[in-house]
């Protein structure tokens, strides 16, 4: 699935058996759930911003190749992260905390 501009999630972002491809756009969610393993999300030139304001845990392999291109935590909670993520570009940390 192809993300085409900026998008934002207002609730919970549930991906099950999709590649989310954010392109060179940006994706702001509040919660991600990943239903099962063949969920993947493609940031690697894009943007991912965290708004969540609970504790949220991402898996280890959730974004392909390990790697997303800007990644920014504005969420008022923490975000863990499950594994290593090369950030290509920028990391903004304006407010919360990532584990």
């Amino acid at each position: 699935m192809n993300v085409n501009g900026d998008v934002v999630v207002d609730g919970q972002l549930i991906i099950e058996n999709v590649a989310v491809e954010i392109g060179s756009n940006k994706l702001t969610v509040h919660d991600i759930n990943r239903v099962d393993n063949n969920a993947f999300i493609d940031a690697s030139s894009g943007e991912i911003a965290f708004i969540n304001d609970a504790p949220l845990s991402l898996a280890g392999d959730l974004f392909t190749t390990s790697t997303v291109n800007n990644l920014t935590d504005n969420g008022t909670s923490s975000v863990t992260l499950g594994g290593d993520l090369s950030i290509t570009g920028t990391l903004a940390l304006e407010d919360g905390v990532i584990l």
